[in-house]
């Protein structure tokens, strides 16, 4: 494997590891919080914390699945990616969306696991790549 491939599958693996765990933080937070009250769990739930995290992952996945379609002109991942996003922004963005905790808890988790499934099929894309004469590389 050379360093350029290692580098990729190490990409994808993280933005598909962050994505996940954010799409469990939004699923699960919601319920620790009503039944655990006495925790002080506020942190998590800021959104500056929110904020970074969709910024890292748009980062991440943008980046890794571009290099990726650059190399195997697979636009599956990319039909993940883009909704996951739009779903995740939406919940920081749209009033309606970020002041309902139910409807917020649903996109980010909806879009965190887009996400990270955008980066589980960009890995897979990645190792069933053959060199021919359709490679831009």
């Amino acid at each position: 494997m050379s360093t350029d491939s290692a580098l990729r599958t190490l990409i994808d693996r993280f933005g598909a590891l962050w994505s996940l765990l954010c799409a469990v933080h939004c699923a699960v937070l919601p319920l620790v919080l009503v039944l655990a009250p006495s925790f002080a769990l506020g942190v998590w739930w800021d959104d500056q914390v929110e904020r970074i995290t969709v910024i890292v992952v748009s980062v991440v996945v943008t980046l890794s699945l571009g290099l990726g379609h650059l190399r195997h002109r697979g636009w599956s991942a990319l039909a993940l990616m883009v909704p996951g996003l739009l779903l995740m922004w939406s919940a920081l963005l749209i009033p309606a969306v970020h002041q309902s905790v139910p409807a917020h808890a649903l996109a980010m988790a909806c879009g965190g696991v887009l996400v990270g499934l955008a980066h589980l099929t960009n890995l897979r894309l990645n190792r069933g790549h053959v060199h021919g004469p359709q490679c831009a590389h």
